[in-house]
């Protein structure tokens, strides 16, 4: 299983206790959220969201042994306030967001994560988003691509502290 990165420092960070509900808003393969679900032990539960659905068939079967205290949602963290309440999720205790890339992403996808490989310019975690990078590439102009740019990174600065 993918090596979960800063384990011990995103443990030591949340402090997940016995009984306490967590969301993992970025998934993955679910090396944190096991370890989170292991704290939270007998009666906590996790809310697993990742945009990734490759990413969330690995973390139900990765995180299998857990059934019944996790609810995995395939949607972007950028709705997490709508998904907490539709889930009934509101009373987290904590949330952890992992930006990146899991080494599965770049070694296996085959959409494009990686430039050590010749694969199609894919780049979507979304595979149901009809846009892909090389649609963008080739369809946008430079005021669009300017304003993609300034809106990702203004959505990255939002999560920091």
């Amino acid at each position: 299983m993918h090596q979960p990165v800063l384990l011990k420092e995103v443990l030591e960070y949340l402090n997940p206790q016995s009984n306490q509900n967590f969301i993992d808003a970025t998934v993955g393969d679910g090396g944190h959220a096991k370890e989170i679900l292991k704290c939270i032990a007998p009666n906590g539960k996790l809310l697993a969201i990742d945009r990734d659905t490759e990413s969330i068939i690995r973390a139900k079967s990765n995180l299998g042994e857990f059934d019944g205290r996790v609810l995995f949602i395939n949607e972007s963290f950028g709705n997490i306030k709508k998904i907490a309440e539709e889930n009934k999720f509101s009373l987290a205790n904590g949330v952890l967001l992992d930006f990146g890339m899991s080494s599965t992403q770049l070694e296996n996808s085959g959409r494009g994560f990686s430039f050590q490989k010749d694969e199609i310019l894919d780049m979507r975690y979304d595979t149901k988003n009809p846009f892909t990078a090389e649609d963008v590439i080739n369809e946008y102009g430079e005021a669009d691509l300017s304003k993609l740019f300034l809106l990702n990174f203004t959505t990255i600065f939002l999560f920091l502290p």
